[in-house]
């Protein structure tokens, strides 16, 4: 299958997407991580070459028959790798070429190709030749001498020469340009030749079945013939791909001619052209750099941006998208990123950027856009961030008398990596000692794991204590050798010190000392001494002050109890490791203590409890009061509870006392005692609350013609209490009915509810509760009410009985006033009584109750009664 053909075409794109499928994503380095600046790119047949701010020459991408010239002869090369080149030697520029040939200038001018089978070799131009521009295309390379000379070499079958018939040659051949003009540029392409000269013309040779000679024929030259430029138009550079040819002007404007894939012309049609035709470029766009490639094409911008269009089944716009065609697309460069350099090659994009990164997009079927894959690109993507290691300085930990951990991390940047430690007792690093870290091999085994943070650990023993040690990391590949700066740690070790102790918080029996030890980064036991003698020979304790240890000083603590009052005590601190043991100043306190006082006590009764709260002094010793209690007037045995309150001033004891009579007095007795005395207060007393009932107002509620619901909180007072219900038409009561409304709960207020029937309509009452218990009856206030008159009632009779009967008819009454549609909703006069669901009560037979009739006004008959006791 040929190389050029549309099948060829379509199997690649289709193997793009396929890749697409398998995308493995990288893990990020750190962001201390460096890579490589680059100030050239270049990308051609499934391959980028790029060149280092250093010089330095990386390839990646498809690697057949050698044609990345790097020592990874892996088929597919995922991550940049370095082009070997003889020492002295470092490269200005590297062309991918457009099929198996690379080829580098380098700084001293000097041109190597590798490829095709062959190592990284010198090409031998004439004698003191110094090469300025280097292209290679598919099956050819040309190169421009300083003093302006043309080169070609390779094969000659298509006339990409330029020199004629002759045979296939490995040497430069010396191509002359029509009218001797002098070669400024020269760009190789897929089986032709173009170049530029000093004065602004264009010349192509080779095949021409497509017109990509520009010429207005399609005969095949095999020597140099003048591209057909409009009158007036000079270009400054040309860039050949695959069957098409396109230029930069003088003024910044593009041209295209040759065969117009896909819209790669940028003319706005599809039509192939043998002369140059305008790119459509937007309304004030120029242009610094155009490259076409195998099936589009892309330029930068005087502004930085890039402009895109053609083929873009695999992202080769880098627009984020699949469309292309001859529109004119910008590239989606990540904001800030302004395109220095520009490459095009079969099917991918690449450019460098004004601060030296490289960002590649488009078809990745051998992984030659460089992000470590072969999903395909459709937005610039920056390559592997490969480069010299990049290491952190590492740090000390677990720092020991005789050893330390030494920890750090590094990236390796593309590359398999070794790191070592060098340890030094001096700055100098004399005789220094070169200390392998381990590494796992999994750990450089993948893409991810090159461009990840690889962290290490390594233990070094059989260190002198109390010595100040430097380290240093080293970390070695293929690409450079990074060594950190240095830190120091320095070995611990040494005898504890007792900075001072202190003591505080004496009391009569109690004090706390406090110490500050400095372990001296060991593990030391704090112990102190107590006696009552500077000699420490009388009445001595041991007490266990705690464990110090770390950097610095440990503050240590301790509570004494059961000491004397008014004693003195010496007091000392001993700190012991396994270097040494030291003994800390003594001290001396002396404790205090005074008999306790009362100050104040208050008695507090509620109704089945008590509180006794005492106010006292404890003479700073612990302090016992004591609480006794008893029903006044008995003989009962005191009962009595106990606080213990520590030797603080002032101090307090709160008592409770439970399970009380209500209403009833109780004696109380108090002590308060420490080791010095003791203090009693007798004659106290209290009495818990109780008593009569408590009646609130009744509240009449849903008062009809002829009855009445009546409703009251009563409030026992934690006796048993019976309530009734009085109900008079006088306020003095002097003539009431009475009913048993019920008995009420102990120990909070009861909602007493009650329903009366079978009132005279029309007819003022006054309703009152009465409450009795075994501390007395407790009448309530009462509440006036009147019932209603029913509808219909007859008010006045008429003074002649002859007259005959008036007819009445009841006038509604509106009510609310609701407004439906234009319409008043009107209501009657008055609502039909609804009977309540009480039954009723018989009255409490009394003096007052005459008969059974109702009660009219002017006449005092008994009221039907009705008990019920609600709940609240």
């Amino acid at each position: 299958m040929g190389f050029h053909s549309p099948a060829f075409r379509r199997t690649y794109a289709v193997a793009a997407i396929i890749a697409a499928t398998f995308a493995v994503a990288l893990q990020s380095g750190p962001a201390n991580a460096s890579a490589f600046t680059y100030r050239d790119v270049s990308t051609g047949y499934h391959r980028t070459c790029a060149v280092t701010s250093e010089g330095a020459g990386l390839c990646w991408g498809w690697n057949y028959s050698s044609s990345l010239g790097t020592s990874d002869t892996s088929t597919t090369v995922f991550i940049p790798s370095l082009v070997r080149l003889p020492a002295g030697e470092t490269f200005r520029r590297i062309e991918a070429g457009s099929y198996f040939m690379s080829c580098g200038l380098t700084v001293a001018g000097n041109v190597y190709c590798w490829g095709e089978g062959g190592i990284v070799s010198r090409v031998p131009l004439p004698a003191d030749t110094k090469v300025t521009q280097l292209s290679v295309g598919a099956t050819q390379g040309c190169v421009i001498t300083e003093d302006s000379r043309l080169y070609c070499w390779g094969d000659w079958s298509s006339g990409e020469l330029g020199v004629g018939d002759i045979e296939p040659t490995n040497l430069p051949v010396r191509v002359f340009l029509p009218d001797a003009a002098a070669a400024a540029q020269v760009a190789a392409g897929v089986g032709f030749t173009c170049a530029t000269t000093t004065v602004g013309a264009a010349y192509c040779w080779g095949v021409n079945g497509d017109g990509q000679l520009g010429n207005g024929n399609s005969a095949t030259s095999k020597v140099p013939v003048r591209v057909a430029l409009p009158v007036g138009v000079s270009v400054v550079s040309i860039t050949a791909g695959l069957e098409r040819a396109c230029a930069v002007d003088t003024n910044g404007g593009g041209w295209c001619w040759g065969r117009n894939y896909s819209g790669a012309f940028g003319d706005d049609t599809y039509a192939n052209s043998r002369t140059p035709r305008p790119v459509a470029l937007p309304s004030g766009t120029t242009l610094t750099a155009l490259q076409t490639g195998w099936y589009h094409t892309c330029a930068i911008t005087t502004i930085g941006t890039t402009l895109c269009w053609g083929e873009n089944g695999s992202g080769s716009l880098g627009t984020g998208s699949s469309f292309g065609g001859k529109t004119i697309r910008t590239a989606a460069l990540p904001v800030d990123v302004s395109a220095a350099d520009l490459s095009t090659g079969l099917g991918s994009t690449c450019i460098t950027s004004t601060s030296g990164e490289v960002f590649c997009w488009g078809a990745n079927l051998r992984g030659s856009i460089g992000t470590g894959t072969t999903v395909s690109a459709f937005s610039p993507t920056r390559i592997l961030p490969v480069g010299t290691p990049d290491a952190v300085e590492p740090t000390s930990s677990d720092i020991g008398t005789h050893g330390s951990t030494v920890s750090g991390s590094f990236v390796a940047n593309g590359a398999q990596a070794t790191a070592a430690i060098l340890l030094s007792d001096n700055t100098n690093f004399d005789n220094a000692r070169i200390v392998p870290v381990p590494l796992p091999r999994s750990a450089q085994s993948s893409v991810a794991q090159l461009f990840s943070p690889i962290n290490y650990s390594v233990s070094i023993r059989d260190l002198r204590p109390a010595v100040r040690y430097y380290v240093k990391a080293r970390i070695t590949s293929i690409l450079g050798t990074t060594t950190t700066s240095a830190f120091a740690f320095d070995t611990l070790g040494g005898p504890p010190s007792v900075a001072s102790t202190v003591a505080r918080g004496i009391s009569g029996d109690s004090a706390i000392i406090d110490a500050v030890v400095n372990a001296n980064h060991l593990d030391t036991n704090a112990t102190l001494t107590l006696s009552t003698d500077q000699g420490f020979s009388r009445n001595v304790r041991s007490i266990t002050l705690g464990t110090a240890s770390g950097v610095g000083n440990t503050s240590l603590s301790v509570d004494i109890d059961s000491l004397l009052p008014r004693t003195n005590y010496w007091a000392r601190v001993s700190a012991g490791n396994e270097v040494d043991t030291t003994v800390g100043d003594p001290i001396s306190f002396t404790t205090i203590g005074d008999s306790p006082t009362i100050s104040g006590i208050e008695l507090t009764g509620s109704r089945r409890s008590g509180t006794v709260a005492v106010q006292f002094s404890t003479g700073s010793l612990r302090t016992t009061v004591s609480v006794a209690h008893r029903a006044h007037g008995t003989r009962n045995p005191w009962k009595v509870s106990t606080r213990t309150v520590p030797a603080n001033n002032p101090a307090s004891a709160f008592v409770a006392i439970d399970n009380l009579d209500p209403a009833t007095p109780y004696d109380v007795e108090v002590s308060v005692s420490n080791a010095l005395g003791n203090i009693e207060r007798t004659g106290l007393s209290f009495t818990t609350l109780g008593g009569a009932p408590l009646v609130d107002a009744p509240r009449a509620i849903d008062v009809g013609d002829n009855t009445v619901t009546l409703r009251s909180a009563i409030d026992a007072n934690d006796f048993a209490t019976r309530v009734t219900l009085q109900i008079d038409t006088d306020a003095s009561f002097k003539n009431f009915d009475e009913w048993f409304a019920g008995n009420v709960r102990l120990g909070e207020p009861t909602t007493i509810s009650l329903d009366v029937s079978e009132l005279v309509d029309s007819t003022t009452y006054y309703a009152r509760f009465v409450a009795v218990n075994a501390k007395g009856t407790t009448v309530g206030d009462a509440v006036m009410f009147t019932t209603t008159t029913p509808v219909g009632k007859l008010l006045k009779r008429r003074v002649n009985p002859v007259d005959p009967e008036p007819i009445v008819t009841p006038t509604p009454e509106i009510i609310d006033l609701p407004i439906i549609g234009n319409q008043i909703r009107l209501a009657p006069l008055a609502k039909p009584f609804k009977p309540s669901n009480a039954v009723k009560a018989s009255a409490i037979k009394s003096p007052a109750t005459k008969s059974s009739r109702p009660i009219r006004p002017g006449r005092r008959t008994p009221l039907p009664r009705q008990q019920q006791l609600l709940p609240r």
